[in-house]
Parts: structure tokens; sequence; C-alpha cells
């Protein structure tokens, strides 16, 4: 930029900041604040869709009372809860597309090179084990006929601190036989860079004993985790591998590919950060349309 430009850009930059109290400060963003709200135009990128959702709420009121539950300060967190309405239409539009879902073994057979069995797969996934993820989301996906996969923390299946709030061993259990899939979100939920990662025994706790719960509690198969509020770096993928996961998730806003990262397969985080239902609505569609089915 020569120096003119820049003067002008300047003086643009001024002008704004007067009339709207803006800031043409660059503003440090949040390492997550493009995989929870952005989605760039008209990107499109062959791979499969890996959806994520959270909990699932009747009401703008009850959505209100878990941000105000959880954390008062942290509201993109909580916001990740989207209203039932919502998640219904999503699901509804995903029918009336032709969409049919798979599971990660589906999403593990085709990235080591095998054919899928759909033409236009969808991968469904909720994490935390919410008992809302079971009446509001399972159950729903039933009537579609469509399966989605839960990651769960082991430690509040186990111990729920508030009956209810939480999904059960026997629930779990219900949703498997159901044709649902279920895997680790870890055994306590605490992020693996900070409090359960500083220590690589910590780690191997967390990684290793949540899905060997699950597996010893519903039955055998293929490992694949969840990373609590998508944290992790070299060291947790490498842990990751040791605990024998053969496929990792993570948030984001683009497609699992044939050729991701195993111990990092991206999702489209869904949320309602801000956004009305419309907005969450056309986000959700343009998530979805910039991911080309693999012939």
């Amino acid at each position: 930029m020569n120096e003119t430009s820049a003067k002008l850009c300047r003086v643009v930059c001024a002008l704004l900041l007067l009339g709207a109290g803006g800031s043409c400060a660059r503003q440090k963003k949040s390492p997550h604040a493009a995989t929870r709200s952005h989605v760039a135009p008209d990107k499109k990128e062959i791979g499969i869709p890996v959806l994520e959702y959270h909990g699932i709420v009747d009401t703008d009121e009850e959505l209100d009372r878990v941000i105000s539950l959880n954390n008062p300060k942290d509201t993109n967190r909580n916001a990740l809860w989207i209203l039932t309405s919502s998640f219904q239409k999503q699901m509804q539009w995903l029918k009336s597309k032709g969409y049919q879902t798979i599971s990660p073994d589906d999403l593990l057979a085709w990235m080591d090179g095998g054919n899928l069995r759909v033409k236009h797969p969808v991968l469904i996934t909720f994490d935390d084990g919410y008992k809302n993820e079971q009446t509001e989301g399972a159950d729903y996906l039933k009537t579609l006929g469509y399966v989605g996969t839960f990651f769960v923390s082991t430690a509040v299946i186990d111990h729920d601190n508030s009956p209810g709030r939480h999904m059960t061993w026997g629930d779990l259990a219900a949703m498997q036989d159901d044709g649902m899939s279920i895997h680790s979100h870890t055994v306590s939920h605490c992020p693996l860079l900070t409090k359960c990662g500083n220590t690589d025994k910590k780690l191997d706790v967390e990684l290793q004993n949540s899905e060997d719960r699950i597996q010893k509690k519903l039955g055998g198969g293929h490992r694949h985790f969840c990373y609590p509020g998508g944290e992790n770096n070299a060291n947790v993928r490498e842990h990751v591998k040791k605990a024998n996961y053969d496929l990792a998730f993570v948030g984001g806003d683009t497609c699992a590919r044939q050729d991701s990262d195993r111990t990092g397969v991206p999702r489209l985080t869904i949320n309602s950060i801000k956004m009305t239902p419309e907005q969450e609505f056309l986000r959700f569609k343009k998530l979805m349309l910039r991911c080309v089915p693999p012939k």
C-alpha cells in the first residue's frame, strides 16, 4: 500500500470511528471465532458434512436458563445449544434433500478407500451426553429413519450430580439398540491443553479410560473420540493415537475429506450464537451446501 492509499485508509477509518463508535485497531479474535459462526461465501469442497450439535431445548427461556446456570460470561459455549424447532427444521431439510445418515465406522471405511453406501451422506454428532440429546435429538432422528453419534464423558454418566440432566447407561444402551453410536468425550470433559493435559498420565487416563468404560458397558468395536472444546495439540494427538482411537473429531466449518487427519476430523459446528432462527437456518444450509458429496 502506497503512502497516499494509507492516508486515505486512515481518514476513512477515522470517519467510521466517529460515526459508528467502532474501532480501527485490529482486534484479537478467539481461536474458535471463525469455526463457531463465520461461513465463507460460496466455498465448495468434496467431502462429507459432519454436523456437531450439543444440547437441544424447547424454548428461548430454557436456552437463557442454560446460559445463566452454566457460565453467564461464556455465552459462546452455551449458545452451542439450539432450540428443538431449529433442530427439527434442519433435519427436515436434510430429509427433503435426500441426505442419509452414516456412522463414524462408515466414515472410517470411506477414508480407508471404501465406497459409501449412500449418495448424500451426513454424519450427525452430539457432544456431552445431555438427556435432551436423547429426548429431542435421538428420538426425533428415529422418526426420520436417521441415526446419530453421541460423544459422552463417562464420569457424568456414572455419577450425574443433577439427576435427569445427563443420560444413563440404560439410555445409551437403548439408543445403541436403535442404531445410534456411542463414543468417548473423555472421562471428565476437562480441557486437554490445561487442567487435564498438564501431565501425560492425566491425558492417558482421560483418553483411554473413557472409551474402555464405554466398550465395557456397551460392547466393543472401533474407537472414536471427540475433543472437549476442540482443544488439542501435537502432544494430545499423539496420546489419542496411543489410546488406539480410529478417528478423533474437532469443531469447525469444513467438510471431512478422504485425506483428513484422522486425529483431527473436522465437523460443521451448529450453533445459535447471536442469530435469529432464520439466520441460523441460512447458516446451516450454507454449511451443508459447501460439502459436495463424493462420487
